[in-house]
Parts: C-alpha cells; structure tokens; sequence
C-alpha cells in the first residue's frame, strides 16, 4: 500500500482575544437571550485559514468529496455520475495551479461556528470517553493508482504507539441538531469517514456532533471496512477516463479560433 504523507500544520487560526478570550466566549454564548446574539457573538471571532494547510491540501480529491466521487449516473450503464464528474474537475483545475474556488470560512456562518465550537466538543468528549483529542495534524494525502486523495481530520486519538482513530466534529445550532443527528449514520457521512479511515490507513474513526445551545455531545464511531478501497480503486479508471476527455476539450480552443478566423476570412 502506498505510504501517507502526513502535513503537520494548524489548519486554522482563531483568535480568541477579539472576543475576550475562549472561557468568555463560552460563557457569553450560554448566557445569551437570542439566535441573532448568539450569532453576532459566532460572528465577532476572528477566524483564518492557514495557507501551509491551503497549499497542502490542492490538486486532492477530499474525504468530504468521496460520496459524490462514488456517485453513478441515471441511465443504467452510467457508472460515472454528475457529482463524480463535478469532484473530477474540481480535481484537475486545482491540478492546473487555477483558484480554488471555496468560500472563505469566514462567509460560511455554518463551518465557522462548527470550527469555533470544537475546542468545546474535544473537552466534552474526553469528560465522557477519557480519550483526548491532539489536532496537530493538518492534513494526510495518499496516492491511489495515479489519483490524489486527502483529508483533513478535525483530530486523532493517539494509542500506545500509533494513531488508533481520527475524529470528525461538528457543530449545530438547536434549530438543526435532530436533523443532524440523522445525518450521523446516513450513507454520505459513512463514505466520508470509511474514505478518511483508508486515506490515513486507521481503523477507526469518530464522527462528534456538538450542540452549544444544550452544551451536548453525540458521537458515533466507525470501523474500517478493506472492501471500500476497492470500491474507490474501481472507479478510478472512469475517472482518468473523463480526464483524459478533459485534457482533449483544453485544447478545442486553437482549433476553434482557426475555424472561426477561416470563417470570417
């Protein structure tokens, strides 16, 4: 199996100063009378991405992106689907050294309460598990027959001489945490996490929900299953397949500006 390569790095500053410190912060988003003041006080914390972690993660198809890279099509024989395709070019344009096109965190009210609330979500989980959650891992990228696949796990759990599981936290306000529970178990966050476990070549691995407004975890954990590999192994021919489609539609461009020009001539 091809080996890991492992980036240390933060994968995101907070600064908690621009809101009087963390303790502050918590204690402040308990005692808050609304959703709008909860949100302005998620809204005030200073959050930036680490460029070390940007530049680490380029030119990877991501342990979030596995379930629409497994996506087939509608028509029976279409084994290559729409959201597969879509993981593809996403791909390969950051393989061309283009922009990555996501948000900021920061325009993302969602990721960053999620992100500002995990320090909590480590604290809770460890009270009731006794395991302790180390975030000094970034991200871990492994080379697949020819594709790049990467994650960036929200934190490991260290054994006696080797990582023995990585952690997924996120965070949910009232109004969405039972529907996100549902989420925990469905097929999408089972292809993430059996797609992060067999990138980082572990067996385990923590799915945490947290919510601030009831101070509460909820977590599920998952096991390693060999055959997902394969499952991903068989889909990378389709893949480098639509690529090399793509490869042939870059260079269309000459050739329609000389029938274009033959045209007007």
């Amino acid at each position: 199996m091809e080996q890991a390569k492992v980036t240390i790095c933060k994968q995101y500053f907070i600064d908690w100063a621009s809101v009087g410190g963390y303790e502050k912060f918590i204690e402040d988003y308990k005692n808050a009378p609304d959703y709008e003041q909860r949100r302005f006080l998620v809204d005030s914390v200073m959050l930036q991405k680490n460029p070390e972690w940007i530049q680490a993660r380029k030119g990877h198809i991501t342990a979030s992106n596995i379930k629409d890279f497994l996506t087939k099509g509608r028509a029976k024989n279409d084994l290559f689907g729409k959201g597969a395709q879509k993981v593809i070019r996403k791909y390969m344009a950051e393989l061309l050294g283009w922009e990555e096109q996501d948000q900021k965190f920061s325009e993302l009210f969602h990721v960053k309460r999620g992100l500002v609330f995990e320090r909590r979500a480590r604290e809770l989980f460890k009270k009731e598990t006794g395991l302790e959650i180390r975030t000094d891992i970034g991200f871990v990228s492994r080379e697949i027959n020819g594709i790049k696949f990467g994650c960036s796990p929200d934190g490991y759990i260290l054994g006696e001489d080797t990582i023995q599981a990585y952690a997924e936290i996120k965070g949910f306000e009232l109004q969405g945490f039972l529907e996100a529970l549902e989420e925990l178990a469905s097929p999408d966050m089972q292809a993430q996490m059996q797609g992060q476990m067999m990138i980082a070549d572990c067996p385990r691995c923590y799915a945490i929900w947290y919510c601030a407004e009831l101070d509460k975890i909820v977590y599920l954990k998952y096991t390693r299953g060999l055959s997902f590999r394969k499952e991903i192994e068989d889909r990378i021919p389709l893949a480098i397949e639509y690529m090399k489609k793509i490869e042939v539609a870059l260079k269309y461009t000459d050739l329609t500006d000389k029938i274009m020009k033959e045209e007007i001539d």
